[in-house]
């Protein structure tokens, strides 16, 4: 039996070395394959941590824009006061800029809450939640510090 598979093969040398070639050839594909598959997750576990940090560094700039918007309606605040009490009675009421403040304020707390929220759980969102998210944070920021402009100081009459 040996004897027949040695004549075979010495006849079907040529077969043979392309039978090899081609299962080694199929072991690097499969292998190429499989590199190709990691580095494509690594890419997307990649994009995925970019978002998160894209998006961690957006909740530190809407929380800076309402640290802003608290200190400009505290500022405003105190201006209200200050003319207040430099002028008696007062040339004009401001309690109703004084509530106008507060509105602002607690638009802006909404504003911030809504985009902490947004984020809850980063860890288990998708890519896809994540931009969508990021967007949705930067307009948040954009917003409370368009919420800065509609604060109005008290007039400057005689000063």
């Amino acid at each position: 039996m040996l004897q027949y598979i040695t004549i075979w093969a010495s006849e079907n040398w040529i077969a043979l070395a392309s039978l090899m070639i081609a299962c080694i050839a199929l072991f690097y594909a499969v292998r190429g394959s499989n590199t190709s598959k990691n580095a494509a997750d690594a890419a997307r576990a990649s994009d995925l941590t970019d978002l998160m940090i894209r998006a961690k560094d957006s909740l530190i700039e809407v929380d800076r824009s309402f640290h802003v918007l608290q200190r400009s309606c505290n500022q405003t605040r105190a201006d209200w006061n200050r003319y207040t009490r430099k002028h008696v009675p007062p040339l004009s009421a401001p309690s109703a800029t004084i509530d106008r403040t507060r509105k602002v304020e607690r638009d802006g707390e909404v504003l911030l809450r809504n985009a902490k929220q947004r984020l809850a759980g980063i860890e288990e969102l998708n890519t896809t939640q994540l931009a969508r998210g990021l967007v949705e944070i930067k307009t948040a920021a954009i917003q409370i510090e368009g919420l800065v402009a509609q604060l109005e100081g008290p007039p400057n009459y005689f000063d």
